[in-house]
């Protein structure tokens, strides 16, 4: 196997798991949601990372999960919202991002509830704080 400058390598058992996580977060996100004040307030909730949500920044640090608190805590706020390209409402729940500094590209990978649709998109000016424990 060549070495890629594109990060680590998943495998094919590993992409099928994170496959298998996001479809199980989209089809319960709204559960999630119905259900957010109890996770913020349990730990062991909060800091469950489903293996699809994750945040990356090359060359910046908080870079890793996303844990379920972090998604309904940017739920709430609105800071991980954006605007769903079939409903045109601020419906899409962002549930990973990455990007980088150097050349400001960004992408996410959200699920609007009321659509029931997920989507993926580049945003060359998305910014996303990460949102730190308190």
């Amino acid at each position: 196997m060549q070495p890629s400058n594109r990060g680590p390598v998943i495998s094919a058992e590993g992409l099928a798991h994170r496959a298998e996580a996001r479809s199980l977060l989209d089809s319960n996100l709204s559960l999630l949601v119905a259900n957010a004040e109890k996770i913020l307030a349990t730990p062991e909730m909060y800091f469950c990372a489903p293996a699809c949500c994750v945040c990356g920044w090359p060359y910046i640090a908080y870079g890793g999960p996303l844990y379920l608190g972090y998604l309904l805590e940017g739920y709430i706020s609105g800071a991980l919202l954006e605007t769903c390209s079939l409903c045109m409402a601020k419906t899409l729940m962002i549930t990973a991002f990455s990007g980088t500094p150097l050349n400001q590209s960004n992408s996410f990978v959200g699920f609007c509830i009321p659509c029931n649709q997920g989507s993926h998109r580049v945003r060359p000016n998305l910014v996303v704080v990460p949102i730190l424990p308190h």
